[in-house]
């Protein structure tokens, strides 16, 4: 799917695992249900990383961004 490696860091804020390959699907979810520290530092992490994508935050650092190259045109 589109954008999973952008929005997980594998072994960080959760697990990636190949297409179609319910085994390491069933491995990495076993390994995060059987550790509730790791579970919960993952999702500590996941909301860290998700605020990276804050509408208003990619909002207004588009405008910057657009304002910036508008201020260079002659």
């Amino acid at each position: 799917v589109g954008g999973i490696p952008e929005a997980v860091i594998d072994g960080v804020n959760g697990y990636l695992v190949e297409p179609a390959a319910p085994d390491k699907l069933a491995e990495a979810l076993v390994k995060i249900i059987e550790d509730p520290a790791r579970m919960g530092k993952m999702g500590e992490e996941s909301l860290r990383l998700a605020q990276r994508f804050d509408v208003k935050k990619c909002a207004a650092l588009l405008l910057e961004t657009y304002s910036a190259l508008a201020g260079q045109r002659s």
